[in-house]
């Protein structure tokens, strides 16, 4: 895509930005963009294995988050790249409205 800007072709990039480490025996990942407003943490972070979502004003995640829980930080990707929003509303369907706030 860089190449095809370069001579002129304009391109758009259509990704979704993924990051992933392992650290002391434990593999973090990352997926998202945009500054976040809020936050919502689904596990257990002493047991560092959690899920952490990142909400914008309007409540859209706008990042995922995750230790242990790795496959849902990919989904979250793979459904942005795909066009989809979830929200907030979207989690408390998933995780249960008590527990997303």
């Amino acid at each position: 895509i860089a190449g095809l800007n370069m001579i002129g072709i304009v391109a758009e990039l259509r990704t979704v930005p993924y990051y992933s480490t392992s650290l002391f025996g434990h593999y973090l990942t990352y997926s998202g963009f945009k500054r976040p407003s809020d936050i919502f943490i689904h596990g257990n972070l002493k047991e560092l294995k959690f899920s952490a979502f990142f909400f914008d004003r309007d409540e859209v995640v706008v990042g995922v988050a995750a230790c242990q829980t790795n496959k849902i930080t990919s989904d979250y990707a793979e459904k942005i790249a795909q066009g989809h929003k979830i929200t907030k509303k979207d989690l408390y369907q998933h995780f249960g409205e008590y527990k997303c706030k």
